[in-house]
């Protein structure tokens, strides 16, 4: 069986362009998730962006980067690279979970929390100024009831 296909995509260049391409679409995920509150209730955000974004990111790169030390196979092409980073987009995702359960089994921490123990530096969380408060003077009354707007109103008719 000819093995030249799985070579093009079992390398080093692979792994890092994988992991590029996750790194990539994971930080342009968190740049719209946090200025866009309603990002995940969005149907186009969850069903398009969200499963597209990686390959998409892997096209843009394509083009971008031809210092890439791309595989000799694809690296004359442009629509090779094209297609080699599309598939290498697709397959990001995993190759991370991959990467991430590797260095997890050799003892690294692969934690985003702020470390902590004795030499730690506490994380520096700006100061929020508290809401504005209403000036209200009648704020601890409780709210009318329709009984009592019945009543109001029947005091201003005037009585025939």
């Amino acid at each position: 069986m000819d093995s030249v296909g799985f070579e093009i995509f079992l390398n080093w260049q692979t792994g890092v362009l994988c992991l590029g391409i996750y790194l990539m679409t994971y930080t342009i995920r968190k740049v719209v998730e946090v200025s866009w509150l309603g990002a995940m209730g969005n149907r186009f955000y969850r069903e398009i962006f969200l499963p597209l974004g990686p390959i998409a990111n892997g096209v843009l790169i394509s083009f971008i980067s031809k210092k890439f030390p791309w595989p000799e196979q694809v690296s004359h092409s442009t629509s090779a690279r094209v297609m080699y980073a599309a598939i290498a987009g697709l397959a990001s995702g995993w190759f991370y979970q991959r990467f991430r359960s590797f260095l997890k089994s050799k003892g690294f921490s692969t934690s985003i929390a702020p470390p902590s123990g004795p030499g730690a530096v506490p994380p520096v969380v700006p100061k929020q100024d508290p809401p504005p408060k209403i000036a209200d003077p009648k704020m601890s009354d409780p709210p009318p009831t329709v009984k009592d707007v019945e009543c109001i109103e029947d005091e201003k008719t005037p009585k025939r």
